[in-house]
């Protein structure tokens, strides 16, 4: 069998949308913009979210890791790397929700302190 027509596609561009309205401060700046994580973090999705974060930054960001099932290191070290560098230029970035299998991968490499840390950054 080539294909199943009832398989999710599967997804591998990032997602932005805005954040709604009604949980957005107008005083703290321009709206974060939800970027969403495909389900497959591997080798490929690290070239991709690499293009597009780099094409991103200065961008409020609300990282969305709800459809998460499998995760690289380098994907994880690229998500690390960008919530630094816009720590260092003041813009938030956030780890929103997450997947069980994003927050083991986490948590297995002690990056979870590194999306928790207090900084405000708005």
């Amino acid at each position: 069998m080539v294909g199943d027509a009832r398989a999710k596609p599967e997804r591998t561009a990032y997602m932005l949308t805005n954040e709604p309205e009604a949980l957005h401060d107008p005083a703290s700046g321009p709206p974060p913009r939800r970027f969403a994580l495909p389900a497959r973090m591997d080798l490929s999705a690290a070239e991709e979210m690499a293009e597009a974060l780099e094409h991103l930054r200065g961008t409020p960001l609300v990282v969305d890791g709800t459809d998460v099932e499998q995760v690289s290191t380098l994907c994880l070290q690229l998500l690390a790397a960008a919530r630094f560098q816009w720590r260092d230029d003041g813009v938030r970035f956030e780890l929103g929700e997450s997947s069980p299998a994003l927050h083991e991968a986490l948590e297995l490499l002690d990056l979870l302190k590194v999306f928790q840390a207090t900084e405000v950054l708005e």
